[in-house]
């Protein structure tokens, strides 16, 4: 009789645990999908950001490339003409 009795009781337990895992795991997967949203988010604004700045360097590089060579070209510079000529065959 008590036996019958334990054994009920550890399969209601048993049948708990697993409605209570249950519940746990749908009450956690919104909150990671929503923080996995949030995580892909900012790494896609830092990628943005990023290009952003990669592309302002690029264009800061080519204006000084430029404007060295505005320089070295202007008349009475004749002595730089060598380091002129290094530099455009650099570029």
């Amino acid at each position: 009789m008590q036996l019958r009795r334990l054994e009920a009781q550890l399969m209601d337990k048993e049948a708990e645990i697993t409605r209570l895992r249950s519940q746990l795991s749908s009450d956690m997967k919104p909150d990671r999908s929503a923080e996995i949203e949030r995580l892909r988010a900012a790494q896609l604004q830092a990628e943005r950001l990023l290009e952003a700045r990669e592309q302002s360097h690029r264009q800061q590089v080519l204006r000084l490339e430029n404007q060295v060579i505005f320089l070295f070209a202007k008349p009475g510079n004749a002595g730089n003409a060598r380091i002129s000529r290094l530099f455009c065959k650099s570029i």
